[in-house]
């Protein structure tokens, strides 16, 4: 058929086609040609599994991590992000853990895919741990930026060590050099303030002593909203 004979832009035609039909048997089509020799039609699978929902082929997506081109797996962590999934989260850490050149970017969607899927339960600690040094660690404004603003989106209900952890990091990124990464702490340390009850009298002690000291009013903004 077209999908199987056809060339490369039939074949990322039907594809696309697949992905607005939102099948079962579509579907199961597109989860047959995530290994597509070509990374166009490759690409086209993980948008049209996105635009489906993507959750009935979430081990082709996970697969998908480790692809050879950039913008599949660059689109296949946003994609995983937005199914939601929290048993998604080992093999999204993993790879955020790796250290390859030339990945920015895509450790940045990596981290905002943890932030989404918000999960910070038992099962998961690795994740709050890796934000943190990522965090704590990158050189890059835009990755700690993103680490940070995953850390506030986390669920800690079930994992308070890991709250305190993420408190303590954030405390930290409040003296970042950066004013959009300490904005970005202020925000999450309300966000977890609000949440999460135990911690709020000593965060808001810390966030009214931050806003004396810190000079740059968009800061200090963030932090009485």
């Amino acid at each position: 058929g077209i999908l199987g004979e056809g060339d490369e832009r039939t074949r990322e035609g039907a594809v696309i086609a697949l992905g607005y039909l939102g099948t079962e048997s579509a579907i199961h089509m597109l989860k047959k040609l995530y290994k597509d020799p070509l990374p166009s039609v490759r690409l086209a699978v993980v948008k049209s599994l996105g635009k489906i929902g993507g959750r009935d082929a979430i081990t082709e997506l996970t697969e998908m991590l480790g692809d050879d081109s950039f913008a599949v797996y660059l689109e296949a962590t946003f994609v995983l992000g937005e199914i939601g999934d929290p048993a998604l989260v080992p093999a999204l850490v993993q790879k955020l853990n790796e250290e390859k050149p030339g990945t920015l970017l895509l450790k940045e969607k990596l981290a905002q895919a943890l932030g989404k899927i918000g999960n910070a339960g038992s099962r998961n600690r690795s994740a709050v741990r890796t934000l943190i040094r990522r965090s704590h660690e990158s050189p890059y404004e835009t990755l700690r930026r993103m680490s940070v603003w995953a850390l506030g989106q986390l669920d800690y209900q079930e994992a308070r060590a890991d709250r305190n952890l993420a408190v303590e990091e954030l405390k930290a990124r409040m003296q970042d050099e950066r004013i959009l990464v300490r904005m970005e702490a202020a925000r999450s340390l309300v966000k977890i303030g609000r949440e999460n009850d135990p911690v709020h009298d000593t965060l808001g002690q810390f966030l009214l002593e931050r806003l004396t000291e810190e000079r740059d009013w968009q800061v200090r903004e963030t932090l009485v909203r």
